[in-house]
């Protein structure tokens, strides 16, 4: 499976993809709704939302937000259960 072997960066980019596919993977602050003025910390894998400053993670608001295990253990959990759902790069990142 490809998902074990991506760094926790890729894991991170592939959980924006698809939490926020229907936004052009843009990332929405779950406490403001602001679309804009994001950016994300690399060191700690979160955002931060320079519209209300609160930081929050791909999985911030949704089923996974209080799970303790890794964001890839949880990607492949996903992967496994959507059967043929495939985490690809994008045409311009190849």
């Amino acid at each position: 499976m490809q998902i074990a072997k991506m760094s926790d960066s890729e894991v991170v980019k592939a959980f924006a993809d698809i939490r926020w596919h229907s936004n052009g993977v843009n990332p929405i602050c779950p406490n403001c709704g602001n679309t804009s003025k994001i950016y994300l910390i690399t060191t700690r894998n979160e955002y931060k939302c320079n519209e209300c400053h609160k930081r929050f993670s791909v999985t911030s608001g949704t089923l996974f937000h209080s799970y303790k295990l890794s964001l890839q253990t949880l990607l492949c959990a996903i992967c496994l259960c959507f059967g043929n759902f495939e985490v690809k790069p994008k045409e311009n990142e190849l």
